[in-house]
C-alpha cells in the first residue's frame, strides 16, 4: 500500500512513517518542504504526483502561544490545511486519516464522546474547523482525537 504521511518529521509523524513502513508499506514521508497544506495547489500538486492510498496528516501548528499570536496563520494551516487535504484525497480516490484532538470539546457533556458528537470548543488554533474541514466528506473519512501520546 502506498501512504502519505504529512507532519512525518515530528513527534507523531515519524512513529506513523515507522509503523507503516514496518508494515512493508511504501511510505512517502512529506514535511512542510515537501508540501505546503495551507495551499492547496501545493497540496493537490504532491498528492497527484504520487497517488497515495492512504494520506495520513500529522501536520499541524501546535504550540499554543504561536496560535494565538498568529491566529491567521493557524487557521490556515491547522484547518484549511485539513479542509485542502480532505479536498485532494477524494479527489484521488484516497483515504484520509486526519489526527486531530480531544480539545474540540468543552466536556459539559457528562459521558464519554464519540464520533458522532459535535465539537463545542474552539480555540485560537481553531480546532473546531479543523474537525469539520477534515470531515468534508472525502471518500472514506477518518478522524482520531488524541489527548496525550504514548510510546
Amino acid at each position: 500500500m502506498k501512504v502519505a504521511v504529512l507532519g512525518s518529521n515530528g513527534q507523531l509523524g515519524t512513529d506513523v512513517v515507522r509503523a507503516f513502513a514496518d508494515n512493508g508499506d511504501e511510505v512517502f514521508a512529506l514535511t512542510h518542504a515537501d508540501v505546503e497544506i495551507a495551499n492547496r495547489e501545493s497540496v493537490s500538486s504532491k498528492l497527484h504526483e504520487l497517488q497515495p492510498d492512504i494520506v495520513v496528516n500529522t501536520a499541524a501548528m501546535h504550540h499554543v502561544e504561536n496560535c494565538e499570536s498568529e491566529p491567521d496563520k493557524a487557521f490556515a494551516i491547522n484547518a484549511l490545511g485539513a479542509r485542502n487535504l480532505a479536498l485532494v484525497a477524494r479527489d484521488i480516490g484516497s483515504v484520509l486519516m486526519h489526527v486531530s484532538t480531544d480539545y474540540v470539546f468543552d466536556g459539559s457533556k457528562g459521558s464519554p464522546y464519540d464520533e458522532g458528537d459535535p465539537p463545542t470548543k474552539c480555540s485560537s488554533d481553531r480546532p473546531v474547523s479543523a474537525t469539520w474541514f477534515g470531515n468534508c466528506r472525502p471518500n472514506r473519512p477518518c478522524e482520531s482525537r488524541h489527548s496525550a501520546r504514548y510510546d
